[in-house]
């Protein structure tokens, strides 16, 4: 009698282990399933928000910057050739450009419009050029109301001189 006790318990032991283990499985599988979907949510949240900026964002700097800027894994960068380049990983004249792309969006939006850009002397010619065109038709557009760009080439300041943008010419 007591031997078959003995393994009434026991079975009953095994059944409850068994129990508790596929209680924790499940309870480890929607714990990640959650976690799946809050970082999906997550991630649509941000394309939301950042989707429009960054659209507005390449479009002032296309054709200058190598590839268009993206955002991922909370972090401004780009893809080249299907790698991943993170922002801080950035030429001088590259950081110089996606970060004055993204002053200009978040500029159309806010209620003074200045765009201000330092060291355009980083820039060759030809990019610096491409880039006085693109702010003239950004200010031309009311996109922004003002652009200030700061460089020691006599060049930019005569490519400003027709329009509301200023070159500061540093000696």
């Amino acid at each position: 009698l007591r031997e078959g006790l003995g393994r009434s318990l026991e079975l009953k032991r095994l059944a409850e282990a068994e129990t508790s283990r596929d209680s924790e499985r499940l309870n480890e599988l929607t714990a990640k399933t959650a976690a799946a979907n809050v970082r999906e949510l997550q991630g649509n949240l941000v394309a939301e928000a950042f989707g429009p900026l960054l659209e507005k964002a390449n479009a002032f700097v296309a054709g200058i910057l190598p590839s268009p800027l993206a955002y991922r894994d909370g972090e401004i960068g780009t893809f080249r050739e299907g790698i991943w380049v993170g922002h801080r990983t950035f030429s001088g004249t590259e950081k110089a450009l996606a970060y004055a792309a993204i002053q200009a969006a978040l500029a159309a939006s806010a209620p003074v419009k200045v765009m201000i850009l330092d060291e355009l002397g980083r820039l060759d010619s030809a990019n610096a050029r491409l880039l006085a065109a693109r702010a003239k038709e950004a200010v031309a557009s009311g996109f922004i109301d003002q652009f200030v760009g700061i460089d020691t080439r006599a060049e930019l300041y005569q490519e400003f001189a027709d329009s509301d943008c200023q070159v500061v010419d540093i000696r």
